[in-house]
């Protein structure tokens, strides 16, 4: 009987052909708490792929006067160096704050709130700017605060922003900095811009349309110069030219028929800029299929595998936590956060990020090549990249790999007779 030698590589992506999505069949291929690493030798272009194990967190202190922590979550230089920030409930359940890593609040509290659905910055006029979106406690409507350096949390109460308008146009998805205006967006697809240099001030004509196509607003986003305005059925692309009392218009020949989901009350954003583009979970509007896209250019690229379809398709994936960096590679983190479908970027590849099997993250953030995120629990946990452990809070975690099934190209039966694991 001829025999072989065969290197099985413990490297890959998820497989899944489980009739259940969220099991996996003991013959799918599973990476657990670990991803691969492709290292090149830029001499002899040859390269060795490493399989890594996901450093562990460390519990910070217990922050003072919250109870659990919300969405919004977001890398500000409002401490003077660039540290990433997140937003919890007060213990009140009717108020909430913002707190920078290093557990320090960032201006008081927002009075009458309670989800934060987006934190993002700014500069005024030179001021470095925090805009929070969250909904009043008592009608649930999205509403914007924001917090210049030195000074207090203020509301936009203007009668011409979009929520305060006669008849409201409720906000969608998180807002926009270009230029020295914010923009938002409102659920009928209109973009609306603040006047210039300032939050607090706006204009009652001051607003484009996203209406290539005739679907609802999801979100907007900004890809280098560019405001990406997200349908349910359509991606547009506009540019800053100047005009008054809308200085944006579309660019021709960048709309693309795949539009990005909504997302409710208590679910992360389906939008999220990452590592210089945006990802979004999508839906292709000519076969009904979801998927996680990034822009490429003006278009849009599909990353996600039949393994994760999937789960979109049976919305046990329903938003994006955040990102982080974690062996010096980019990572896109899914929501739901437990056992949190994650994205390598630089290697295509796609594992399970399993803190305890019940922790739940709410949002995921990279700093200075920290990575940070915050749980149900009132607690900022760290995962530091100068000195990695493999421990989360001092407790060991499993990684697990499962490779596919190895047939050898045929359909007969296969005898090993000798097995050995090759790790450094």
């Amino acid at each position: 009987m001829a025999t072989k030698t065969v290197r099985i590589p413990l490297v890959g992506s998820l497989i899944n052909r489980n009739v259940n999505p969220n099991s996996f069949a003991t013959k799918d291929q599973i990476f657990v708490n670990c991803y691969p690493e492709v290292v090149q030798n830029a001499i002899t272009g040859k390269g060795k792929v490493y399989l890594n194990k996901r450093p562990g967190f460390a519990n910070g202190s217990a922050l003072t006067g919250v109870v659990d922590g919300n969405f919004g979550s977001c890398v500000s230089s409002i401490s003077g160096s660039p540290i990433g920030i997140v937003s919890f409930f007060n213990t009140s359940l009717t108020s909430t704050s913002v707190w920078d890593i290093d557990g320090t609040k960032i201006g008081g509290d927002i009075a009458n709130t309670t989800y934060c659905y987006s934190l993002t910055e700014t500069s005024i006029s030179g001021v470095v700017t925090l805009v929070g979106i969250f909904s009043d406690s008592t009608t649930g409507a999205r509403e914007a605060w924001y917090f210049p350096a030195g000074g207090a949390w203020t509301q936009i109460t203007d009668a011409d922003f979009p929520p305060n308008l006669g008849t409201p146009e409720p906000l969608i998805g998180a807002p926009v900095h270009l230029n020295g205006r914010m923009y938002v967006m409102t659920t009928n697809g209109k973009m609306w811009n603040s006047d210039l240099n300032s939050l607090a001030n706006w204009t009652a004509s001051a607003f484009n349309t996203a209406q290539s196509y005739p679907d609802g607003g999801v979100g907007l986003a900004r890809y280098k110069d560019f405001i990406v305005a997200f349908g349910l059925y359509s991606v547009e692309f506009f540019q800053d030219v100047g005009l008054t009392p809308s200085p944006i218009v579309t660019i021709g020949n960048s709309v693309n028929r795949i539009g990005a989901i909504t997302v409710g009350l208590g679910t992360a954003s389906s939008i999220r800029e990452v590592a210089n583009t945006i990802y979004f979970i999508g839906t292709d509007v000519t076969t009904g299929q979801k998927g996680v896209y990034r822009i490429n250019g003006f278009g849009a690229e599909k990353v996600s595998n039949p393994a994760i379809d999937k789960l979109l398709a049976s919305d046990i994936i329903t938003g994006i936590a955040g990102a982080a960096t974690l062996h010096g590679l980019s990572h896109v983190v899914l929501w739901p956060g437990v056992n949190s479908y994650t994205y390598c970027v630089e290697n295509n590849t796609w594992w399970i990020l399993d803190i305890d099997g019940t922790e739940q993250i709410i949002s995921f953030i990279g700093n200075d090549g920290n990575s940070y995120f915050c749980n149900s629990t009132a607690t900022i946990k760290t995962i530091d990249a100068t000195s990695p452990v493999y421990q989360d809070a001092g407790v060991a975690y499993t990684q697990t790999i499962q490779l596919e099934n190895m047939d050898m190209g045929t359909q007969n039966d296969d005898i090993v007779a000798a097995l050995d694991a090759i790790a450094a």
